[in-house]
């Protein structure tokens, strides 16, 4: 119920940090009470006393592997009779983020998981005890940017069904909106009509991730609605269109989960999309 406390991720040992032995969850607890952090600690003592962890520098806090123990997730599978046939060399790869981040530039250019899903602050305390404690920089805000705002979405549905307050959830779910948003562009690059006077368009699309676009659990996609218009507004050419449920218009697979959907170029009277 109380979902990931502060002091579940700040005790992770850095000895346990070992991929891929680490993934799906497989981290260590410090059997003290200690709390890792990104700066060294100036007042050791009050912290211990106010809250019974002791805080202790450490690096690894701010490196994906970090992320990558509960990020990295290997899944076991089962044939139709329900038995397990995976072993552990062949576990069905559910969300792999951090082997995406290192294939990407992102990993070459040293930019960690922490760099982009938390916002770093100019100069600030992180704490209120004592109140000498020094400013810090760099400090990371404990937002966690995530595309998972229908998760978010759920959450708020059923707290105000039951009448429960949740402080600034909906300014997640529009700061994961916005994060979206920059997650990958699109323009038309080029244009043209040919001979047979058929339009020509090619899509030029990037990925500003630092891993795959859209990454981690299968169900996740991405589309693009495409579109031709006359002078006068009218719908000429129209791909990706949904209905009221949210399914693709013409995806074979979305109406029917048994099927798939092969890859298509679009040759129309006005288009031949590419």
């Amino acid at each position: 119920m109380e979902g990931v406390g502060c002091t579940l991720c700040h005790q992770i040992t850095s000895t346990s940090l070992l991929p891929p032995a680490s993934f799906s969850g497989n981290f260590q607890i410090f059997d003290q009470p200690v709390a890792w952090g990104p700066f060294v600690p100036t007042y050791v003592n009050t912290m211990q006393r106010q809250s019974g962890y002791r805080p202790e520098y450490a690096e690894h806090i701010r490196k994906s592997e970090f992320c990558a123990t509960c990020h990295e997730l290997f899944t076991e599978y089962y044939d139709t009779t329900g038995h397990i046939v995976s072993t552990p060399e062949t576990l069905f790869p559910e969300q792999t983020p951090y082997h995406e981040g290192l294939e990407s530039s992102f990993s070459k250019k040293g930019i960690q998981c922490q760099n982009c899903h938390m916002t770093a602050a100019a100069l600030t305390k992180i704490t209120a005890i004592p109140r000498r404690a020094p400013q810090r920089e760099g400090v990371l805000r404990h937002a966690f940017f995530t595309e998972n705002t229908m998760m978010l979405s759920i959450i708020e549905s059923v707290a105000q069904e039951i009448g429960l307050a949740i402080p600034d959830l909906n300014e997640a779910i529009n700061d994961g909106e916005t994060y979206l948003a920059d997650a990958g562009s699109i323009e038309i690059e080029t244009f043209s009509w040919d001979e047979n006077d058929t339009l020509q368009v090619t899509l030029r699309i990037r990925n500003n991730a630092g891993h795959k676009l859209p990454t981690s659990i299968p169900l996740r996609r991405v589309f693009i609605h495409f579109a031709v218009y006359g002078k006068d507004g009218e719908t000429i050419f129209s791909s990706g269109d949904t209905d009221a449920q949210g399914r693709i218009i013409g995806v074979d697979s979305d109406t029917d989960p048994s099927k798939y959907e092969p890859h298509l170029l679009f040759f129309l009277k006005f288009g031949y999309i590419v």
